[in-house]
């Protein structure tokens, strides 16, 4: 039951960063990237994907959370 709610939560913040992307705004990656070091901004993204590992169900997560993240990267724009 807690992951299905973490999902839903996951998908809502999703769908607002869509929003603020479509309207031309700063999406929430995109300010949470100015307000971290280059160092802070890799230890959350190592950190989210060994949480992603642990609590999701390893590789059968892992990788399409991995593939979002480098297809995000891919098309973020600053």
């Amino acid at each position: 039951m807690v992951y299905w709610l973490i999902l839903i939560v996951l998908i809502m913040i999703g769908l607002f960063d869509l929003y603020l992307c479509l309207t031309g705004q700063k999406t929430f990656s995109q300010r949470i990237h100015r307000l971290l070091p280059k160092w802070a901004d890799i230890l959350v993204m190592i950190g989210l994907l060994v949480c992603t590992w642990w609590l999701f169900g390893g590789e059968k997560m892992f990788v399409p959370v991995m593939i979002g993240v480098i297809m995000g990267h891919l098309f973020w724009q600053e």
